[in-house]
């Protein structure tokens, strides 16, 4: 008797591991692997409330921006995903609670039993109607024990009065704007055209005559094209029309100004500035024509650069005498820019290695042929000012006492914008004309 009692004792011990060094003879389970992913899920939340795209916090506001009472309405979607392990419902009545107001109003979710890492949907649209500031509340009530409730406030505006928007293409135009375009191309008609749109919910009216008044800068080469309406109706839209013909590369600045009843914005101001579109590969000729030193200025020389270049097919941009003055260098006249000639060979990579003493094929004239000749200069190898007495006086005299410094196309090192010698401003001679615009 006494032997049996100690077998079952034995096999009693066995099953529940007397002892501890036996421990890992019996393959018991590992809970580090357990415990660290359950570390893992508690940081992790449950599920997420997310709108237009952007994650909510408990207590956070999303503004919906403004809309016109009684005309306009804004609409967004809310997501909220199950990251939990179980599903989530909606335990709440009404299932999304908007309080504070009536115009955020809510659809029904496109589920209401959310399973793992899927999605729940709905819409909510802003709808004024009133003209104010407007907050809503909106609760959600999920079966989620550690985090059974989602609250977040909405904020929108209404709007009621007339108002008038500008825009260009797409782009709103705000009142005081400065307009910048680069676009404008030499001797072609550039357009801008704008459009008046009334967003109000009242008639519109433009009180100037015409709707549409330069008040500020220079309206040479300048038109417009006035609206056809001086009276737009709610959601109406109408257009005006800039035209501007550019005859050189200078920026050119107007202002513009619409009078019209509109409550925010009656006297509605902006300013358009329009830039030269500067060439990315610019072209160099030599004048197949000569002049003399008087040039009548350096504005006189760019005429004859593009009058020359008018000759071939060099018609389209605009092109500037290289020549410097007592007030500016001929380097300062180009641009950081590829430059080619005429049989588009490349003459210099940049602006900095045109001038840095070596240029890498030859300058033709206008039609694409080598000629060799002096040229009118007036700077340095650097393309820097030589001294008065060396610009015929800035481009102003053809006398017989006057010199001039000069360059030699034939060359392909510094020579070829200062060879060194002087000629007398009475002389006809060639000059280099650099493109600055398209």
């Amino acid at each position: 008797m006494k032997s049996s009692i100690k077998t079952v004792i034995f096999l009693v011990c066995i099953i529940i591991s007397c002892g501890t060094d036996n421990k890992t003879d019996f393959n018991l389970p590992d809970t580090t692997s357990q415990d660290d992913s359950n570390t893992q899920s508690e940081t992790l939340k449950p599920y997420t409330v997310k709108i237009n795209n952007i994650e909510l916090n408990i207590g956070d506001t999303f503004d919906f921006g403004s809309a016109i009472y009684n005309s306009e309405s804004i609409q967004y979607v809310i997501e909220i995903k199950n990251q939990g392990k179980e599903n989530l419902f909606y335990t709440g009545f009404p299932i999304i609670s908007i309080s504070g107001s009536n115009n955020f109003k809510s659809t029904t979710p496109t589920i209401t039993n959310i399973p793992p890492g899927e999605i729940s949907n709905f819409e909510i649209s802003f709808e004024p109607t009133i003209y104010n500031e407007i907050v809503s509340q909106v609760s959600i009530s999920l079966s989620e024990k550690s985090l059974n409730k989602f609250m977040f406030y909405l904020k929108g505006n209404g709007i009621k009065y007339i108002q008038m928007q500008l825009k260009q293409l797409d782009k709103v135009i705000p009142n005081n704007y400065n307009f910048i375009t680069d676009g404008v191309k030499y001797e072609m008609d550039n357009i801008l055209t704008f459009k008046i749109k009334n967003i109000g919910v009242q008639n519109l009216k433009l009180l100037n005559s015409p709707p549409v008044k330069i008040t500020n800068g220079s309206i040479s080469a300048i038109t417009l094209d006035q609206p056809l309406k001086s009276t737009l109706s709610q959601n109406e839209s109408d257009t005006f029309t800039l035209h501007y013909l550019a005859s050189n590369n200078q920026s050119r600045s107007i202002s513009l100004n619409i009078e019209s009843n509109s409550k925010n914005d009656s006297s509605f101001n902006f300013d358009i500035k329009l830039n030269p579109k500067t060439c990315s590969s610019c072209k160099i000729f030599v004048t197949s024509g000569s002049h003399n030193g008087n040039f009548g200025g350096l504005s006189g020389a760019d005429t004859f650069c593009n009058t020359q270049a008018s000759l071939s097919t060099l018609t389209t941009g605009y092109y500037v005498s290289l020549l410097s003055t007592s007030s500016v260098n001929a380097s300062q006249r180009t641009l950081n820019s590829v430059y080619i000639n005429t049989n588009s060979q490349t003459i210099s990579y940049s602006n900095s290695s045109l001038w840095d003493g070596n240029i890498n094929n030859s300058i033709d004239n206008q039609y694409g042929n080598i000629t060799s000749s002096d040229l009118f200069t007036g700077s340095n190898y650097s393309g820097n000012y030589s001294g008065y007495n060396y610009t015929c006086y800035d481009w102003t005299s053809s006398s017989t006492s006057s010199y001039v410094r000069v360059g030699y196309n034939y060359y392909l090192d510094w020579r070829w914008f200062d060879n060194t010698s002087q000629q007398f401003c009475d002389n006809y001679l060639n000059i280099y004309c650099v493109q600055v615009m398209e």
